[in-house]
Formats: structure tokens, sequence, C-alpha cells
């Protein structure tokens, strides 16, 4: 922030002192050109009608100067956004195989197990002193579907970026089928994988594309694209609209179709569906939608994952039950690890929390039963 703070702070004030310089040049000028032309007005060269003329083209020729000049300001300004975007274009696409530490990946550890597997692994943020995990450890085999629970800030969402690989400088093993995830080839790895986060992307496109990107291979496959929405629940929703998976989304071009939050969700549930992967994961992504249609979507995701694994993130515990396996975590540390009834029955966090929602829920029934 600092370091943003201080670029940003400098530039304004590089640009205040051009500004200021050029609008003292820019009133001397004129003030010297009036001077003159008032003077030979007074001697009789110039007509009194001329002199109208002249101080307009004065002001006429300061105000397009100083227009000029703010288009030079921001085409510098754009030029630093463009210089960004051509440097990201630039960037080459990775094809080798990262660099891994010896600490980090421990050569005697090994396994034959397949799915994947957590070693004492731990993580904390760039910066910061506490770990985000400490020591966290959980398998989840072929077949299975795995929750995770706990308050905010917990460690839920910083295991699902360990295991997108989008930070890779953590402590412990991470393996897929017996195998450390760094020894994989980036791309295959990210062809392994189908995630949907909470902050979804909402593509103004029609609805087969906003669905078919999930899987950019096969994104003009109509029949694999009905299929992800049907799983998502949002073939009926799609059947509705004007002109079905043809229907424009979004009010950015004309005669586009503006869905709720639910519906979008649905939208990027299916375009997670598209992906053939070994793991599927969704981070909180039907926080839009209502109990029974989030119930809806996890017991389908339940059906999808009998051919891979899945792991799913949700704070309404009357769809967690349905995971085969569910972790509590609390600052960043395993603390429950079991089955629904498992968790109920040792009643500690996880039966806590469960039973508080359970209450909200039944507390909330009665209210509108009474009302």
């Amino acid at each position: 922030f600092s370091k943003f703070y201080n670029q940003d702070r400098h530039l304004l004030l590089k640009k205040m002192r051009i500004d200021l310089s050029f609008q003292l040049i820019s009133v001397i000028f004129v003030i010297f050109v009036q001077f003159m032309i008032v003077k030979d007005t007074i001697q009789g060269l110039i007509a009194i009608g001329s002199l109208i003329a002249y101080f307009q083209a004065v002001n006429t020729t300061q105000k397009t100067s100083n227009e000029l000049m703010y288009m030079v300001f921001n085409m510098h300004q754009n030029n630093l956004y463009m210089t960004q975007f051509f440097s990201f274009l630039n960037v080459p696409e990775s094809t080798d195989k990262p660099n891994v530490s010896e600490e980090k990946t421990l050569e005697n550890v090994s396994s034959t197990e397949e799915g994947i597997q957590f070693l004492n692994v731990s993580f904390k943020y760039p910066g910061q002193e506490n770990y985000t995990l400490k020591n966290v450890n959980f398998h989840i085999k072929p077949g299975e579907t795995l929750a995770l629970v706990g308050s905010n800030g917990s460690g839920k969402s910083t295991i699902v970026k360990l295991l997108t690989r989008l930070y890779t400088d953590y402590e412990g093993i991470i393996l897929l089928n017996g195998k450390r995830i760094e020894d994989y080839q980036p791309q295959d790895w990210q062809d392994r994988i189908s995630a949907i986060f909470q902050d979804f992307v909402r593509y103004e496109l029609d609805v087969k594309e906003n669905i078919g990107y999930g899987d950019y291979k096969r994104s003009n496959h109509l029949v694999a694209i009905q299929a992800a929405a049907k799983r998502s629940g949002a073939l009926t929703m799609i059947d509705s609209l004007p002109d079905k998976m043809d229907t424009q989304l979004g009010k950015t071009f004309a005669n586009g179709i503006q869905l709720s939050g639910g519906q979008w969700q649905r939208i990027a549930i299916a375009r997670a569906y598209m992906r053939r992967a070994s793991l599927y994961i969704l981070d909180e992504p039907t926080a839009a939608l209502d109990p029974a249609a989030e119930e809806e979507v996890f017991q389908d995701f339940q059906e999808i994952a009998q051919k891979s694994m899945g792991l799913f993130i949700s704070h309404r515990y009357s769809t967690v039950k349905y995971a085969d396996r569910i972790i509590v975590l609390d600052k960043g540390e395993v603390a429950e690890y079991g089955t629904h009834v498992e968790l109920l029955d040792t009643n500690g966090i996880y039966a806590r929390l469960f039973n508080l929602q359970a209450k909200s829920y039944i507390e909330a029934s009665a209210t509108q039963a009474s009302s």
C-alpha cells in the first residue's frame, strides 16, 4: 500500500507542477497579448470592433491549449495501463517444471494412496508473521466429497488456493495420487481441477459461451454444454430464456437479459462442470441461492464427485451434512474431522454451530407460522 501510495502521490505532484507551470505561462501570455491589444486600440492601430474579436481569439487559443495539455496527461496515464497490459501479454507460457526446494518436497516422502493428500501443510501470507494454516492433514479419496467449515479467516479458502496452485510457497507436502503437485506440468495440473469461487465472473456473452468457457477445448460442443447445465440445475432456467442457449446475458449489449444473482451462480456452476476434472472445488458459490436450491446443487455435486473427487465450502450446515467427510478449521488448524454423525456425537465446535443454525431455522419457521 505504501509503495502504491508513494507512486500515485509522485505522479499527482508531477502533474500538478506541470499544470501549474503551464497555467502560469498561459496567464502571463494572455495578459501580455491583451495589454498589447488594448495599447494598439488606444493608439488607433486597431478598431474598437476588432478589439472584441482579438479577445475572443486569445480566449479560444488559451482554452484549446489547456485541452491539449489535459489530453497529453490522459494519454500518459493510459500509457501506464497499456504498458502493464502488454507486459502481461508478453509473459511466456510456462512449460517447464518449477524448481522445488528440498525443504518442501522431503524426498523421502512417498505414497501409493490415490486422491489428494495434505501432509503437515502450513502457510502464511507474504508479510505476515502468523500462519494462516498450521500442520493441516487430510485425505480425499476418489469418489468422496470433503466439506470445509469454520469461521471467517480460519483458512478454508487458503486451502483451495493452495490446491489450485495460486500460492506455491507453503510448507509440507501436497500429493495427487502419490505424486507431488509440483511434479505435474502446470497445464496438466490445471486440466485436472475445476473450481468455482464466490466471486465468480459474469461474462456478458450468450449462455453457451458463458458455460463453454469452463473447457475452452470443448466450448463449441453443445451437447457437453447442455449436460453441464443440466448437472448444475440451470437447464430449466435456460430453456425459459427468449433464445435459450443463444440468449445474450447482461445489459452491455442490445437485447441482453440480466439474470438474478442465483441464476448467475447456476451458470457459473455449469461452467465448472464443463471440465472433465479429477477434483471439483466449490468455494462458497451458492451464497445467492435459497436453501432448497443450494441443497439441490450439493446433491448433484455428490453425484459428479462419484467418478472423481469433490471439495466444497459452505456456511450452511444443512448442506454440509451430505459430505462424506467434514473438516472443521479453527485458527488455521484442523479442530475436528469426521462424518456428520461422528461430529455431532463428539459435541464439539461442529455440533454447536450446527445446532445453533438449526435453532435459528426452527425459530424463523415458528415466527412465520404464528404470523
